[in-house]
């Protein structure tokens, strides 16, 4: 009996070192691949171009700024091994991230500039009613801001729209292009 009792305390320990000593293979890392660098920046575009773009009001809406620059660097990367007629999807793309990067570092700007105008106290003249006369010069300044601002993002947008629709075909004549014989 005992011989039997150490023979499954041994197996027993034999299988809890198998169980927690066991060679694990390294886990793989997703890496995106190219067609799923050009989807996510799809997502990306579709889900944040209206709070890129949106009028100014003080408050900056969620900017996917670090996800955009690890695509720009997936979709560059991929532009260098792509074959010549995938290139310039590949290289629109890259020109989209930084259009939209620097939208967004456009928009922090303004906002910045717009926040520092609202918390100052401008000099007023010798005026009857200061108080209309401060409002007056603060929205002066403020309505330069977002005017700019509005005239900014619409160049912005127009070269965003032009680069999205360029990729979007290009991707339709591939998916035609798969599905002829």
């Amino acid at each position: 009996m005992r011989k039997f009792l150490l023979i499954i305390s041994f197996a027993a320990l034999c299988a809890f070192l198998y169980v927690h000593f066991r060679p694990v293979p390294p886990a793989k890392i997703a890496q995106p691949t190219k067609d799923t660098a050009i989807a996510r920046l799809s997502t990306l575009v579709d889900s944040h171009i209206d709070s890129i773009f949106s009028p100014l009001e003080g408050s900056a809406p969620p900017t996917p700024h670090h996800e955009l620059r690890q695509l720009r660097g997936l979709l560059a990367d991929a532009s260098h091994a792509a074959v010549r007629g995938e290139q310039a999807t590949y290289n629109a793309a890259v020109q989209l991230c930084d259009t939209l990067i620097a939208a967004i570092q456009e928009r922090e700007r303004a906002n910045l500039s717009l926040a520092d105008t609202r918390s100052k106290a401008y000099a007023v003249g010798l005026s009857q009613n200061r108080l209309k006369e401060e409002a007056d010069k603060r929205r002066f300044f403020e309505f330069t801001i977002t005017r700019r601002w509005a005239e900014n993002s619409q160049l912005y947008r127009n070269r965003v729209h032009s680069l999205y629709n360029y990729i979007r075909e290009h991707e339709r004549q591939q998916l035609t292009a798969e599905k002829k014989p």
